[in-house]
């Protein structure tokens, strides 16, 4: 009963005195009816969700035994069980009302019985659309029908189920309730399944009165015939092959059960294939879809607590499923089905984008699905060619990198260089914790913009060390040793997500007898506790709110044509001393920042008293910053305007060139 609707007794033709609006189903709870068929007794009204008012009257007929919502309710109310019909679907003799015998439920006679018998209690016949079962192959009505069949009681195990279940971690985090809810709600699990193909029930009957037997004798003598005869025997063999003696001798006449085993049954006892020295043993995690919280998930873990007391898993990890880029459900009908094979090998006219990106689009996704399309493909595509770019770069800083050779510590390393340190040591503990999270979309996502903004801002401000030092100079090999160490640990962070990119690229690193020649052969070493660095980066971030303000007044002059003046507080002196040690340089850590020709850095504790109105200055928290065109000249080697006359080369350059026996008054393509 849903509440009873006036608008279907309108619509029957009916008028309805007495009832002026919908009415509350609660009005109507435990009151009593006498059945129009089934004279003797009375019945309760009884309230129910899967009742609707938007169509008929409101009230509908309950029949426990012929639909699973009636069914559910009868469990809730107690009712019985009562089935009056056979499996060629006909009323049994069973049945309170005899003019029902031998009919039909199908087809339209016990209808017409049924009408008859009512006779004057009809107010009106007509005919609703309503959905109903139909069988997916005949495409014919079928009707539900009560059977007897086995039963897991769930009600033994759920609340030791429960608890168990509050010890697992589920991963992501935000689907930890969904199996409990399903858990909670349960009310019972049918194990057993009429089919002719699968795990038999190990279950005898008496061909005499239909009494099923189940023991543990039973069980074993039916193991030992299967074992002696073969899987086929239950099939083949009589039922006195598989009954043990003491059954036979008190009923001799017995025959075997055609029933299976439900298939979640069958893979939620995959934690029996231990060996009895290992019944202890749990699975480190279970990985399948989010559907399996009331399937294998679920089956596994009321098995293993009724058997053995704990759960089967430590964790769960549960996954989405695909969907199409617009968010919709994969289907021939919508036309919006994507082949793998065509995103792996390619089809005419669509590219052939390989096994990494259909990796990284699935690995890109959360967990609730996972989009598909020719607008995705193409996106993570871009972004995986710009990553090979940006690592193609990378190998090359390192063609004549010797990682065994390399004596510079720490200590010895630029500032940018531990910069790039600090930053690798921040991701690689980031993506470890959301790899233990399994949270790897995460990780793509982290991945892609570490190497592409980081990494790339890093490398940019070494690339002057990198081109136009000395090959061995100290400051080139620093910068050659932090990017190596950025590299291959990148590679081995993102090498799950997308193995051949990454394998790819870890053939091409110089080679160490430190560092295995296959990157799943490495192994993830712990970081060095100094490469966390918060003064390093203190120094660096305060460096590049300079160069923002700087940048800001340089109007159209880019900052490597201009000299930066900065007057700094004691606190951001202190900081930005970490780079610059001197007053004035156009080679330091603080000059490679802030991608100037020179820089002055002025340390006062009262800077905006001493300083504050220097004209065409920029105010930040405590420091002014002053730009000026550089009066220097752009050196043609390393394009730095740090030269002292045009055409000439800077004093580094020159006293590089020197060395190797050029002119300083010989131009270079620099870089």
């Amino acid at each position: 009963m849903a509440g009873i609707s006036c608008q279907g007794y309108c619509r029957a033709g009916l008028s309805c005195p007495g009832l002026s609006s919908r009415g509350d189903r609660r009005d109507f709870v435990g009151c009593k009816y006498s059945p129009p068929l089934k004279r003797s007794g009375l019945r309760s009204f009884l309230a129910a969700d899967h009742v609707t008012s938007d169509k008929g009257t409101g009230f509908v007929h309950t029949a426990p035994a012929h639909g699973h919502d009636d069914f559910l309710v009868a469990l809730k109310h107690s009712l019985p069980l009562e089935c009056y019909v056979n499996e060629e679907g006909e009323f049994v003799p069973e049945c309170p009302v005899q003019e029902l015998l031998a009919k039909k439920v199908l087809g339209g006679e016990a209808d017409d019985v049924v009408l008859n018998l009512l006779g004057d209690d009809v107010l009106k016949v007509g005919k609703l659309t309503h959905s109903y079962p139909y069988d997916w192959r005949s495409k014919t009505p079928i009707i539900i029908r009560a059977s007897q069949q086995w039963f897991f009681d769930t009600q033994k195990v759920r609340s030791q189920a429960l608890e168990v279940l509050d010890e697992i971690q589920v991963r992501p985090r935000n689907q930890e309730q969904g199996m409990k809810a399903q858990l909670k709600s349960r009310p019972y699990w049918c194990i057993s399944r009429q089919r002719c193909w699968g795990v038999p029930i190990p279950a005898l009957y008496s061909k005499t009165t239909g009494e099923a037997f189940v023991s543990r004798d039973i069980t074993e003598s039916i193991k030992s015939a299967i074992d002696t005869f073969g899987l086929d025997a239950w099939w083949q063999l009589e039922a006195s092959k598989f009954a043990p003696s003491s059954l036979l001798k008190k009923s001799p006449d017995v025959a075997l059960g055609r029933d299976i085993l439900d298939i979640w049954f069958d893979s939620g006892v995959s934690w029996a294939c231990h060996s009895k020295e290992q019944t202890e043993k749990r699975a480190d995690v279970y990985l399948e879809g989010v559907d399996q919280f009331g399937g294998w998930f679920q089956s596994s873990l009321l098995t293993s607590v009724a058997m053995r007391n704990v759960a089967p898993y430590k964790k769960l990890l549960v996954h989405g499923f695909v969907v199409d880029e617009t968010g919709r459900k994969m289907s021939k009908s919508l036309g919006n089905v994507v082949d793998p094979k065509s995103i792996l090998k390619g089809r005419k006219g669509e590219a052939a984008y390989g096994i990494d990106v259909w990796w990284a689009v699935n690995y890109g996704c959360d967990e609730s699905r996972i989009r598909i399309g020719a607008g995705i493909l193409a996106e993570v595509d871009k972004d995986l060619d710009k990553s090979r770019n940006v690592l193609k770069f990378l190998l090359g800083t390192l063609n004549d990198f010797h990682p065994d050779e390399i004596t510079l510590t720490y200590e010895e390393l630029k500032v940018v260089d531990k910069y790039l340190l600090h930053l690798v040591a921040d991701f690689e503990q980031r993506c470890l914790r959301l790899y233990d999270e399994w949270m790897v979309d995460r990780v793509a996502n982290l991945s892609s913009q570490f190497l592409q903004d980081a990494v790339s801002a890093c490398v940019h401000w070494m690339k002057d060390r990198l081109y136009c030092e000395n090959e061995d100079s100290a400051s080139r090999v620093s910068a050659q040793f932090s990017i190596y160490q950025a590299l291959f640990r990148f590679l081995q962070i993102i090498g799950p997500i997308v193995p051949h990119l990454a394998e790819e690229a870890w053939s091409f690193l110089p080679p160490s007898s430190n560092l295995s020649d296959r990157l799943f052969k490495s192994v993830l070493k712990p970081l060095p506790t100094q490469w966390y660095n918060e003064e390093v980066l203190k120094a660096i971030e305060t460096a590049e709110e300079v160069r923002r303000l700087a940048t800001n007044i340089s109007g159209h002059i880019p900052l490597m044509q201009q000299d930066v003046n900065i007057f700094a507080g004691d606190d951001v002196g202190r900081k930005l001393s970490i780079l610059q040690k001197e007053e004035a340089s156009s080679f330091s850590d603080l000059c490679e920042v802030l991608q100037a020709a020179k820089c002055c850095l002025v340390i006062n504790g009262k800077c905006e008293e001493q300083f504050g109105e220097v004209p065409g200055a920029a105010k930040g928290e405590g420091f002014i910053v002053h730009v000026k065109l550089a009066k220097t000249s752009r050196c043609p080697r390393c394009r730095k305007y740090c030269a002292e006359e045009v055409g000439l080369l800077c004093s580094r350059c020159s006293s590089i060139v020197s060395k190797i026996g050029g002119s300083v008054r010989e131009k270079h393509s620099g870089y």
